[in-house]
C-alpha cells in the first residue's frame, strides 16, 4: 500500500508457533473461549462464531459473503458509501458477541466504528485479515484525521469447530505504553508466558528494537486481550493466542518509510 504521504515496503515476514494453553477468565469472554475451543465444547458448539476486539465495544455486523467485488483498491484506498452488510438486519451486538447457529461458508464481517486518516492511509485497520471494503458515509477530508467507517473483513466459518477472530481495531502506529488503556483492566487468557517470553528474547529480530520491560509489557497485553500489534523504529511484531487451547503465531514484519 502507498501514497503520496506514506508507504511500506515489506522485507520479510516470519512466523514462529508453539503450543500454549490459552484460558480466559472475564465472563463474557470466557463463554467467547469456551465456544471456540475444540477441547471442551460439545456437537452444537460447532456452530458457535465468538468476536472480539481490541477495544471493545465496537459495532460487529455478520452478513453470508454473496460474492462481491472487492472495493478495497489497491495503491489508492477505494472508500464505497454504503455496504450490504452494514444494515441492521445483520447487526449481531458489540465486542465481544458469541452468536450461535453460525452455519458453515463465507462471511462478510463488518466493524465500525473506525477511523480513517486519508485515501493513502489507514489507521485503525486489522492487518492479518482479508479486507474486503472500506466505508464511509461521510467524504474523505485530507485535512482531518477524524473520518469514521466501518472496514468489511472477509472470514470463513468452518464446521468442525466453534471459531474466534480477535479484531484489532488500535491506531496501526499506536505505541506500547499507549496500548495499555485500550486494553481489559483483567487478566483474560492464561496460557504458557516463560515459554514466550524465552522465545522473544531469544530472537535477535525483537530484541534489536523491543527491551526486555518492553516484551514483558506485551506478554501483559496478551494476557488482557489475546492478541497485540507492537510497532516501534522499522519493526512491526503481531501476536495472537489462538482459540484452539494449543499454540500461539508470532509475525515479525520488517517495514521501512520512504
Amino acid at each position: 500500500m502507498s501514497g503520496k504521504n506514506f508507504s511500506l515496503t515489506l522485507i520479510t515476514i516470519s512466523a514462529i508457533s508453539y503450543f500454549v494453553s490459552p484460558v480466559i477468565t472475564n465472563t463474557a469472554l470466557v463463554l467467547a473461549q469456551q465456544k471456540s475451543s475444540t477441547s471442551s465444547v460439545g456437537k452444537d458448539d460447532t456452530r458457535t462464531l465468538s468476536i472480539l476486539s481490541i477495544p471493545a465495544g465496537l459495532k460487529v455486523y455478520l452478513m453470508p459473503d454473496t460474492g462481491l467485488t472487492d472495493t478495497k483498491g489497491e495503491e489508492w484506498i477505494q472508500i464505497a458509501t454504503s455496504h450490504p452488510s452494514i444494515d441492521q438486519r445483520f447487526y449481531k451486538g458489540t465486542t465481544p458477541v458469541v452468536l450461535q447457529n453460525i452455519t458453515s461458508g463465507k462471511y462478510f464481517l463488518g466493524i465500525t466504528p473506525l477511523k480513517f486518516l486519508d485515501r493513502t492511509r489507514l489507521s485503525e485497520i486489522d492487518e492479518t485479515l482479508p479486507v474486503k471494503a472500506y466505508v464511509s458515509s461521510s467524504p474523505i477530508d485530507p485535512n482531518s484525521t477524524n473520518t469514521s467507517g466501518a472496514v468489511i473483513y472477509s472470514i470463513t466459518k468452518v464446521d468442525s469447530i466453534g471459531q474466534r477472530f480477535i479484531v484489532l481495531a488500535t491506531p496501526q502506529d499506536m505505541i506500547l505504553d499507549s496500548l495499555d488503556s485500550v486494553y481489559p483492566t483483567k487478566s483474560m487468557f492464561s496460557f504458557d508466558e516463560v515459554k514466550l517470553a524465552k522465545e522473544l528474547t531469544e530472537d535477535k529480530r525483537i530484541t534489536s528494537v523491543f527491551s526486555e520491560p518492553e516484551i514483558q509489557k506485551t506478554i501483559a497485553l496478551l494476557r488482557r486481550g489475546g492478541k497485540v500489534r507492537l510497532v516501534k523504529s522499522n519493526r512491526k511484531v503481531i501476536i495472537e493466542i489462538l482459540p484452539d487451547g494449543k499454540w500461539a503465531t508470532l509475525k515479525i514484519e520488517y517495514v521501512q518509510k520512504k
